[in-house]
């Protein structure tokens, strides 16, 4: 259903007409109703297209999160049903809170849609290898790849660099801020490096 496979996904690239996403479908329909009452009624609207959200707060059930905090206490996480080469557009959820706030307080807006998004779409064994490179003996098994594997799409987030200044962490420092946090929750520590430079974890 995708315009050009290989495309950067854009705000305001063309969403096909036929989406068989459940979810995808709402979004949209969302987007479009709440466009319609800011135009009839004279209010203010903006859309946030958020991408698969993990870290702290996160509270849906999805394989990332499993993958983190399974492994953190030392459990196995059994993710056989899930193709290895399945793929999420990943953010931290510090970044989400962030660009939110960052948004709502602005005086004004130069658009109406932004993504929220690291902007890389990697396969759940590329997250598992990532988890493994602070947690060295994590058991995390996946499915074999599927036979029709999604291509690469990029998430573009210039909008909010370029308005705002505003950077997301790519996803090997978001894990390891997660894990730390974690950790740091096991062993009843609150150093969670809450004063370093946030500069310094932003995607450029």
């Amino acid at each position: 259903g995708w315009p050009d496979p290989c495309a950067i996904w854009q705000e305001d690239a063309y969403l096909p007409p036929v989406s068989f996403s459940p979810i995808g479908n709402c979004k949209r329909a969302v987007e479009q109703l709440g466009f319609l009452y800011a135009k009839t009624y004279d209010l203010s609207f903006v859309a946030l297209r958020v991408g698969r959200v993990y870290g702290p707060g996160a509270s849906n059930p999805h394989p990332i999160r499993e993958m983190f905090e399974s492994t953190a206490v030392g459990k196995a996480v059994d993710l056989s049903n899930i193709p290895g080469s399945t793929r999420a557009h990943t953010v931290y959820a510090k970044d989400v809170g962030e660009a939110t706030s960052v948004i709502h307080l602005a005086p004004s807006l130069k658009y109406y849609i932004y993504n929220v998004s690291d902007g890389t779409d990697p396969t759940m064994l590329e997250i598992a290898q990532k988890v493994r490179e602070h947690i060295p003996n994590a058991e995390i098994t996946l499915g074999p790849p599927a036979q029709e594997q999604s291509p690469y799409r990029e998430v573009d987030v210039k909008r909010l660099k370029d308005e705002f200044g505003f950077g997301f962490c790519n996803l090997r420092t978001g894990i390891a801020d997660y894990i730390t946090r974690l950790n740091c929750q096991l062993t009843g520590s609150t150093n969670t490096d809450e004063g370093r430079d946030r500069d310094q974890r932003r995607t450029v």
